[in-house]
């Protein structure tokens, strides 16, 4: 499920993209959008649930 974190990052760059272009009238808020592109989640719920599981 962490792919929900994913969706929503793009979604909101998104919205922020549309509102800045059009309240702006530039297409130069079109660069948000490499924002999620760089965006990295890690999932460490197996790394905790292991360490529960040892001590």
């Amino acid at each position: 499920m962490i792919w929900i974190v994913y969706v929503a990052a793009w979604i909101s760059t998104s919205a922020a993209a549309v509102a800045g272009m059009y309240l702006t009238g530039s297409a130069w808020c079109l660069w948000a959008l490499l924002l999620p592109a760089l965006y990295a989640v890690k999932n460490d719920r197996n790394d905790e649930e292991n360490k529960n599981d040892k001590g």
